[in-house]
Parts: C-alpha cells; sequence; structure tokens
C-alpha cells in the first residue's frame, strides 16, 4: 500500500496547527525547527575532519542510516513550511524541474551558438575558461556549461526560470 507522503505532511501539520493557522509565530517556530534539523543533519557528518574531506568520503566514517533519517526530517520540516504557507508543492516542483532541465542542452552545436553570450552575460573575459560538457542519460545526450575556475553550472541563454505564479499574496497574519 503506497501512501502519499504530502498528505501525511499535511495531517502532521494539522495535528500541530499550523494548517489552518497563518501566524508569524508559527512560521518562526517552524523555522527555528528547520535550523535544527538542518543542525542536526550536518551533525551526522562531524565524524569526518578536514583531512577526510580533500579526498572521496570513506563511508565507513559515517552512518549513513542516521544520514538518512535526519536528511528526511530536514525535507520532512522544510515540505511542512509550504504547507502552512499553502504553497502547491508538487506544481512548485514542477516548475523548479522545467527550470533545472532548461540548463541543458540538446545539441553541442546549440552549446557552442551560445558560448559567447555565456560568457558575456555572466561578464567574463576570453581569459576565463568556459567548458562545454556533456552527459548521456537514457540513450539521450545533453550538454551544459561549467565554469572552468569553480565547476559552476552556468545557466545557457534559453535558460527558463521557474515560473511560480501560481502562488499568490501574502496571507500571514501578523500577531
Amino acid at each position: 500500500m503506497k501512501r502519499d507522503v504530502l498528505e501525511d505532511v499535511v495531517k502532521f501539520q494539522k495535528m500541530l496547527g499550523r494548517h489552518e493557522q497563518k501566524k508569524v509565530e508559527d512560521l518562526q517556530n517552524a523555522l527555528a525547527m528547520f535550523l535544527d534539523e538542518n543542525t542536526e543533519f550536518i551533525d551526522e557528518f562531524m565524524p569526518l575532519d578536514d583531512s577526510d574531506m580533500d579526498d572521496n568520503i570513506d563511508f565507513e566514517l559515517i552512518n549513513r542510516q542516521n544520514i538518512a533519517k535526519e536528511a528526511v526530517d530536514v525535507i520532512y520540516t522544510l515540505l511542512g513550511i509550504l504547507v502552512q504557507l499553502d504553497i502547491p508543492v508538487l506544481e512548485a516542483i514542477e516548475k523548479v524541474n522545467e527550470s533545472n532541465f532548461s540548463k541543458f542542452l540538446p545539441s553541442k552545436s546549440l552549446a557552442e551558438s551560445q558560448l559567447l553570450g555565456v560568457r558575456k552575460k555572466y561578464g567574463m573575459t576570453t581569459d576565463d575558461r568556459i567548458d562545454i560538457k556533456s552527459c548521456t542519460v537514457d540513450g539521450e545526450d545533453f550538454y551544459y556549461f561549467s565554469r572552468l575556475s569553480d565547476g559552476k553550472m552556468l545557466k545557457p541563454l534559453s535558460y527558463l526560470e521557474a515560473d511560480m505564479s501560481m502562488i499568490s499574496g501574502n496571507e500571514i497574519e501578523r500577531v
């Protein structure tokens, strides 16, 4: 039996009395909980010292079960905040997915044709190196821009910003 996780998050928020009430205090409490959960997640990596961060992570040094639990707590808490704010979570995720996938181009020739424009968009000189990287997923080739200095993925000229116009208003009651 497959459960609807989002419905469970909504139910949990209702049980806490947060779904119907729109108060700043409730949101502040939820944000504090989110920060606490993030700290607990990060703390799971504390067995790693700085020397471990220079190379690949040795999974023997960390408890992956605890990391999974803490990561899901972070996600769950964040979903609760979105539910509290009446943000249509699944629709928002779809819009962000569309935006993220627009960072990839379907052909190398298209990427090459946008290279100068991307350099200009980011205020880069010809000395700043941009690589056109490629990947193949499910038999399809994709291309994207990567700044050599830090590996940051650069948005192509055809990038589409996530459209969040389905979210309206400020309905938080200030008490």
